[in-house]
């Protein structure tokens, strides 16, 4: 988006660290897991014009080229369920909120609190975020931080 092509050195070096990534072929275990000594994540950089819609592009885009690299920095998302959330997850073990289908476990730590926690999604460092007014974020990013 930033009239800047560095596709190409992109690949190279995403390529570069994916190389040095191994499979743990334990056959104890039932999936194969995969270590990979460095990650990286991406640093956005400001550029002219740049707003949220054209960030959103951005991680999109890097999503779809990356996202399935294993040296690709990912942290799973972990958020309290409100108690709604809590109540129609036992009523219907079958029937689960469409923003809960990437819910990977679901915690409880007693006295009716849960946690929930989704598969681990890729890391992004937005330099200068502060730019960007809070309700444009929020369009974007809301509802990762609304209750189920």
């Amino acid at each position: 988006m930033q009239g800047v092509d560095t596709d190409q050195a992109l690949h190279i070096f995403a390529e570069e660290i994916e190389s040095l990534c191994e499979v743990n072929n334990n056959k104890d275990e039932e999936d194969q897991k995969v270590h990979c000594p460095i990650q990286f994540a991406f640093h956005l950089e400001p550029y002219e014009g740049r707003n949220v819609g054209h960030i959103q592009m951005d991680v999109e885009y890097l999503n779809i080229e990356f996202g399935h690299l294993n040296s690709l920095l990912k942290l799973p998302r972990r958020y309290r369920r409100s108690e709604e959330a809590i109540k129609r997850s036992k009523k219907s073990h079958n029937q689960q909120h469409q923003e809960e289908s990437s819910i990977v476990n679901i915690e409880n730590v007693g006295g009716g609190i849960e946690f929930a926690v989704t598969k681990p999604l890729p890391v992004f460092f937005v330099y200068d975020s502060y730019h960007i007014i809070h309700w444009d974020w929020k369009s974007i990013l809301g509802h990762l931080f609304e209750k189920d």
